[in-house]
C-alpha cells in the first residue's frame, strides 16, 4: 500500500471488492510500539453493525475491519471480500 495521509482518509467511503458500501472510516488503530495500522474502524451505511456481520464489531456498532484486508484507497476505501 503506497503512503496516504490520514487527512485524506477521514469520512471516505468503505466498499467491498463486490460493490457493496460497508460505511465511511471513522478511525484507524496502529500498534505504539511498531508503528503498524491495526485496524480500519468503519461507521456501518446502514446504522449498527451486528454481530452476524462477516467483520469484528465494537461496542458503538462499529466495524473493525484488519489492515491486510485493505486492497486499494482511491476515491473510496476497498476492502477485499475473499480474504476473510
Amino acid at each position: 500500500m503506497t503512503n496516504v495521509l490520514t487527512s485524506n482518509l477521514q469520512k471516505k467511503r468503505v466498499i467491498t471488492n463486490d460493490g457493496i458500501e460497508l460505511g465511511t472510516l471513522n478511525n484507524l488503530t496502529a500498534d505504539l510500539n511498531t508503528g503498524k495500522l491495526g485496524f480500519f474502524i468503519v461507521t456501518p451505511s446502514d446504522g449498527k453493525a451486528t454481530e452476524e456481520d462477516t467483520y469484528e464489531v465494537d461496542a458503538e456498532g462499529n466495524y473493525y475491519i484488519p489492515v491486510d484486508q485493505i486492497g486499494s484507497i482511491t476515491e473510496h476505501i476497498m476492502v477485499k471480500e475473499d480474504s476473510q
